[in-house]
């Protein structure tokens, strides 16, 4: 079974220890952020897998 933390870690050396995205610096913040401002999910994921680290 998958939960969050195969996919959402913190490093205080990443984004000041915020929760982020394993592999980004996308915070979990951002991201529900933008899901509550209307953003569909096929944005975010794409918007994810087109970002640079």
């Amino acid at each position: 079974m998958s939960t969050y933390t195969n996919y959402v870690v913190t490093d205080h050396r990443i984004m000041l220890g915020k929760p982020i995205l394993k592999g980004t610096r996308l915070t979990v913040e951002l991201i529900l952020r933008k899901l509550a401002q209307g953003a569909t999910h096929k944005d975010t994921l794409h918007k994810i897998r087109t970002r640079p680290l």
